[in-house]
């Protein structure tokens, strides 16, 4: 199994967006993707425009399964656009699409840690 937990910062004017987004993007994960077993969004305790995210995967197959969906795709640049910072010239500049858009902020209000179950 595979486990994501992304902490995030959201430019508090895009909070009902990146929210709204989100739901969306859980709805369609959770009705077509079979190898995706936990998906989930929390606003943080302490302040309201950090959000974290936690995923769980059967396996690899699985995590790219879902990032090759169009419904990812979509709501991944949603996403990124909702972020703090000034990512989204470079972003532009450099026409990335889905997972690449994520190279360029980690780090900039975007954490993201993954973890790798192994059963008995």
């Amino acid at each position: 199994m595979k486990i994501t937990k992304v902490r995030l910062k959201i430019r508090p004017e895009m909070r009902q967006r990146y929210e709204d987004t989100f739901m969306k993007l859980r709805e369609l994960v959770r009705a077509k993707e079979p190898g995706c077993t936990f998906f989930e969004l929390c606003r943080d305790a302490e302040s309201d425009h950090v959000y974290h995210v936690f995923e769980a995967y059967a396996d690899d197959a699985a995590v790219e399964a879902h990032v090759t969906t169009p419904w990812y795709k979509e709501t991944a640049r949603v996403f990124v656009e909702c972020l703090q910072g000034d990512h989204m010239p470079e972003i532009e500049a450099r026409q990335l699409e889905g997972r690449a858009m994520y190279q360029v902020v980690q780090g900039m209000g975007f954490e993201r840690h993954e973890t790798v179950l192994v059963g008995r």
